[in-house]
């Protein structure tokens, strides 16, 4: 852009605004209008106007032009100038209306800076001495009975006529329109006052207009000429009495301060718009924030001296507090303000934090902070400040007021970008500054899992969470961001391990390599900042890949692949037991005595005893397979009914890393699925407590035993 055009461009607004500036100043009619005036002589009152600059003040020394624009008539000055109050006088100079006239309108012009206002004299001729023209006011001064509220209109008005009088021609009387109807005020210090409702008042085409008198000041009588036209002047007296409430005004206790439970006693006058105090008047209390203040009395009566009172009693809500004081009608209110110092000692984040969603999503859970006093109970109306420190994020607000309960919150929705999002909750009381910082995190479209196996955190075996431990048919835990956004906790299919099992829950779904199934589901987690899947890694997945190999693996969420290529490693075998918590609170394998009750540790007698079988749930035996090499059992079924799905080859069973002698037995467990049964009889010990429990079996292609990367425990007696 060439330097000249951008200065333009720069210039012209401003240049504009100068223009507009510069035509800015107005002028208005000040008075004078309307005036009647005997032919041939100056007006008794003179025209003037006021000039303001373009800041809005009266301007001094601006030339004001004056001419007669319509009609006939002359006057004194073409040209005046403003005084240091911005005000400019001429005077009209009546004419001589033509034979068969009894007046003559003209109009006069007063323009300044192109902006001009226009003033309607009247010229009117004399019969004998007497003017043409007459005014005749309803109801004469004599009997008038003007009285009426401060504030408010009268209730009688005054209506005045302003007609010919002569007969000059038509023979017929007529109404003067345009004459200025005036109240004036006899003693301009009088604490009462009146005037006409709108000002000066103008009569209509019929010559007539009405004076409704509004009431001021104090209450009282006085007197005031109502003015015809400047021809003619009546006097009236009126009196004004009190008004309706108008005003209140706080007398003790606004913009107190103080600590809860603090008593301060409020008290207001009530007066009207004159100011004249107001007694016997129904007056209502009430708290702005219910439960932030406690009010002695709610309603009450303004006294002989327009005052009314209550007590008000701070809560503990921490900052500013309101009471309003109100006319019973509700029409005139005040507010009272006070402030609660209360000593807020600490912050803890209550709720909210650890939450992942997808990009763009509303987190599920608000963010939560609580503020607490010294005494570590709840603080209301202290202002918290949320504010984001890092990610992608909207905060649905950033200031936000402890309720009665002491908390705040807000919710959050996820940006655009994945990642992690910081956001930090701060409160200042004095020269302390109390914060809690919420973790969340936003996820892509399509789950989010390490890859790299190495890190050993999202491949798990489902029964003894062994990393990177799964075989066909076994149980396994897959831990991805962006699985169970939409959850908190865990959601089951059915009982665990009863199925057959879905394929697909809250919208996920989990395929291994090629097989033709997707892997049926346990269950989905949410939990802690951490979300996996527990799913059957499918039997049919041998058909294609050697024991060993990586399996690629796709986590689906609504239609949404994960992020990055996935990859799991699946052995022949990964046996690991199922455990349980005992009744002391440790963690041991699940196991059961001959007669179908649990092993525990209550009694002696609860306790695994030497020499009889007890049976173990164990996930990730190596499956039986037919002749063809294909696994009898299939994924996501049951063992057949009436028949036992048996492991024929050898399962080794080590108790305080000692082999028994004799040789377990397994089996698939009916109404499971991915679980096998495995029985032996527990050895003799040394001492009795808990003894290390370990199962292997052998690969089939190397022979070599695969054992449990964890193992469990027995408790034997």
């Amino acid at each position: 852009m060439a330097v000249g055009t951008f200065v333009r461009r720069i210039l012209a607004p401003m240049v504009v605004l100068g223009l507009a500036l510069a035509h800015a100043q107005t002028i208005t009619k000040v008075s004078g209008d309307g005036q009647i005036v005997i032919q041939s002589i100056l007006s008794s009152n003179p025209m003037v106007v006021l000039v303001r600059g373009a800041s809005g003040n009266p301007l001094a020394n601006a030339q004001v032009t004056w001419a007669v624009t319509s009609g006939p008539g002359g006057i004194v000055a073409g040209t005046t100038t403003t005084n240091s109050n911005g005000q400019a006088t001429n005077t009209f100079v009546a004419a001589v209306p033509n034979p068969g006239q009894a007046y003559v309108a003209s109009t006069v012009t007063a323009t300044y800076s192109g902006a001009s206002v226009q003033f309607g004299e009247i010229s009117v001729g004399e019969t004998g001495n007497t003017p043409n023209v007459q005014s005749f006011p309803t109801p004469l001064p004599s009997g008038a009975n003007l009285t009426g509220p401060a504030g408010a209109q009268g209730s009688q008005a005054i209506i005045v006529q302003v007609l010919v009088t002569q007969s000059l021609g038509a023979g017929q009387q007529a109404g003067v329109p345009n004459v200025a109807i005036t109240a004036i005020m006899d003693n301009p210090n009088d604490a009462s006052t009146v005037a006409c409702a709108g000002g000066t008042v103008y009569t209509n085409a019929a010559g007539a207009a009405t004076c409704t008198p509004v009431y001021g000041g104090k209450i009282g009588s006085g007197s005031f000429t109502l003015s015809a036209g400047g021809l003619q002047n009546f006097d009236y007296r009126y009196q004004v009495v009190a008004g309706p409430p108008a005003v209140i005004t706080a007398l003790y206790g606004n913009n107190a301060t103080g600590v809860p439970g603090q008593e301060f006693t409020l008290t207001a006058q009530v007066t009207d718009i004159g100011g004249n105090l107001l007694s016997g008047i129904p007056m209502t209390w009430s708290v702005v924030e219910p439960g932030t203040v406690t009010l002695s009395t709610t309603t009450g009566t303004t006294d002989n001296t327009g005052r009314v009172s209550t007590t008000a009693t701070l809560g503990n809500a921490s900052g500013p507090v309101q009471v309003q004081l109100a006319t019973a009608d509700g029409k005139v209110t005040f507010l009272f303000n006070l402030t609660v110092n209360v000593v807020v000692a600490g912050m803890n984040l209550v709720s909210g934090n650890n939450q992942s969603v997808l990009v763009s999503t509303e987190f599920p859970q608000p963010l939560v902070v609580q503020v607490n006093n010294a005494s570590n109970a709840p603080v209301a109306g202290v202002p918290v400040t949320f504010a984001l420190s890092s990610g992608s994020a909207t905060l649905s607000g950033a200031t936000v007021n402890t309720g009665s309960n002491g908390q705040a919150s807000i919710t959050v929705t996820a940006g655009a970008t994945a990642g992690p999002v910081v956001i930090i909750a701060s409160t200042t009381a004095g020269n302390n500054t109390y914060t809690e910082t919420f973790n969340l995190t936003v996820t892509p479209p399509g789950p989010v899992c390490d890859t790299n196996l190495a890190d050993n955190d999202t491949f798990f075996n489902g029964a003894s969470y062994a990393p990177n431990f799964n075989s066909p048919g076994g149980i396994a835990l897959i831990y991805c961001q962006g699985l169970a956004n939409s959850i908190q906790g865990v959601v089951t299919s059915n009982d665990f391990g009863f199925g057959p099992l879905p394929y697909q829950v809250q919208g996920v779904t989990v395929q291994f390599g090629d097989s033709p199934v997707s892997a049926p589901i346990y269950y989905l987690a949410n939990e802690n900042g951490k979300q996996w899947i527990a799913v059957q890694v499918p039997f049919e997945i041998t058909s294609g890949s050697p024991p060993g190999a990586s399996v690629p693996v796709v986590v689906t969420v609504n239609g949404e692949p994960n992020v990055n290529p996935l990859t799991a490693q699946i052995l022949s075998g990964a046996p690991g037991f199922l455990e349980t918590v005992y009744s002391d609170g440790k963690s041991r394998a699940i196991l059961l005595h001959a007669d179908g009750s649990l092993v525990d540790v209550d009694t002696p007698a609860d306790m695994a005893q030497p020499g009889e079988t007890v049976t173990a749930f164990v996930t990730g035996m190596i499956a039986p397979v037919d002749s063809s090499g294909n696994p009898v059992i299939h994924t996501n079924e049951f063992a057949p009914p009436g028949g036992d799905v048996i492991i024929t080859t050898p399962v080794v069973i080590g108790v305080g890393h000692v082999g028994i002698t004799t040789p377990p037995t397994a089996k698939y467990a009916h109404d499971l699925i991915g679980v096998w049964e495995v029985s032996f009889v527990v050895p003799n010990v040394e001492s009795a407590g808990d003894k290390a429990l370990d199962i292997g079996v052998p690969d089939p292609t190397t022979k070599n035993l695969i054992l449990n990367k964890r193992g469990s425990i027995i408790p034997i007696n």
